[in-house]
């Protein structure tokens, strides 16, 4: 099981994304398409979705494990190549569950065309995600060598 499945350290997680939520509204609304609140209102429900998708990266990890004793070669070509997989698959989730959320939110009158208005930020989305994701996969490696 996860290590940070424990209700302490669950919370603790949780906390941690706030900053990376804000940096990311920071990084969606001053571009003029979105307000501060529409940004918000996209971006928070996001985060925290893909914070419960980042816990995925414990599996990954375990499923590859970095090993002295196998050959650097084996070991790093596997790794990589896991990682990067998953990074990949799971960022493209996370854009495609924005993509959803955003036509989800632009049938309110209050926020119409926002589906169109946020599309221009979903590379910039999937970019982080890949970041984040290789974020997870080096804090559960870091958590698994202990």
């Amino acid at each position: 099981m996860n290590p940070l499945l424990s209700r302490t350290r669950l919370g603790l997680y949780l906390l941690g994304w706030i900053p990376i939520a804000g940096i990311l509204v920071f990084l969606t609304a001053p571009g003029g398409t979105l307000s501060w609140l529409e940004s918000s209102i996209v971006i928070a429900p996001l985060c925290l979705v893909y914070a419960f998708m980042c816990l995925s990266a414990w599996y990954v990890a375990k499923g590859a494990p970095i090993q002295r004793e196998m050959a650097p070669r084996g070991v790093l070509l596997r790794v990589a190549v896991s990682n990067s997989l998953a990074a990949v698959l799971i960022s493209l989730l996370w854009v495609a569950l924005a993509w959803a959320w955003t036509n989800l939110l632009s049938r309110a009158p209050a926020f119409s065309q926002l589906d169109h208005r946020f599309e221009p930020h979903l590379r910039m989305l999937f970019g982080a995600g890949i970041f984040l994701y290789g974020l997870a996969i080096a804090r559960h490696y870091v958590i698994l060598s202990m």
